[in-house]
């Protein structure tokens, strides 16, 4: 109870008149107190601006002192066009946007109209007995191939015979006769060059001959790299006894591939 009386104490504060108690009124008090803070400050923003004319003037010639400034008047001037612009801009947006959609609405109506079917006319309307209505001819024959029977490969049915000739589709007799020569020359190719073979002793594939030649050409390349690469002036044993040996093996490499590279080379059989 004692500390609920000084805390009623503190937020309410009394006077005493007489014997009766009257509570203050703090916000009129609040607001009064602001007001004379409000007026203080426009009187002293009165004073600085005061001061500071009296110091642009100041700054002036003696003749001008009094004349009032053509720039700011015309800057003031600029504002005004500036917000009558900014205005007329807002009003031409408005009228902008209600012809837009004034333009939007007939659009519509158009594609409307056109996705409507249109009203049939009176010719239309009335049909006549004695016109026949258009064939479709594709889809006649789309029917006509759909129920079509399939026709066996082979000879045609309705190709006529030519008048001279017994038959048709059979190869002439002169390219008969000359697939048999053809034929007769190629297995005489065949026999002479069996005959030319060694006894024991198979020819050997193109494919097999090429490869062999490559390989002992990028061998001959090799061993004449590795020559090349050894030391002149040396003369211990081991060095030449490795010159010598690169030597007998690129005779021997130089020997195999003159040999692969004659037309035919003939191996034993294995």
């Amino acid at each position: 109870n004692m500390s609920g009386a000084i805390a009623k104490s503190l937020l309410m504060p009394l006077t005493k008149k007489t014997n009766k108690r009257e509570i203050r009124n703090h916000l009129a008090g609040y607001k009064q107190d602001l007001k004379q803070l409000q007026e203080q400050v426009k009187e002293k923003k009165k004073q600085q601006q005061l001061e500071l004319d009296a110091s642009k003037e100041y700054r002036k010639m003696r003749p001008f002192r009094q004349v009032s400034s053509r720039v700011f008047e015309n800057i003031n001037l600029n504002l005004q066009d500036r917000a009558k612009m900014s205005t007329e801009r807002t009003e031409n947006k408005q009228d902008r946007e209600e012809i837009k959609k004034s333009v939007s609405i007939k659009k519509t109506t158009k594609i409307r109209l056109k996705n409507k079917p249109q009203v049939p006319k009176i010719a239309q309307t009335i049909k006549t007995p004695n016109t026949p209505s258009p064939k479709n001819y594709r889809q006649q024959n789309k029917e006509n191939v759909i129920h079509s029977k399939v026709r066996e490969k082979g000879r045609p049915e309705n190709i006529k015979k030519l008048p001279g000739r017994k038959s048709i589709g059979q190869v002439p007799a002169y390219l008969v006769d000359r697939k048999a020569e053809w034929a007769e020359i190629e297995r005489q190719r065949v026999l002479s060059e069996s005959e030319k073979c060694p006894e024991r002793m198979v020819a050997m594939s193109e494919i097999e001959r090429q490869k062999n030649l490559n390989d002992f050409t990028k061998e001959k390349k090799k061993i004449e790299r590795d020559l090349s690469s050894m030391s002149i002036t040396s003369t211990t044993m081991k060095h030449k006894k490795k010159v010598k040996m690169l030597e007998q093996r690129l005779k021997e490499v130089v020997e195999a591939k003159n040999l692969f590279s004659k037309d035919k080379v003939y191996i034993i059989p294995i």
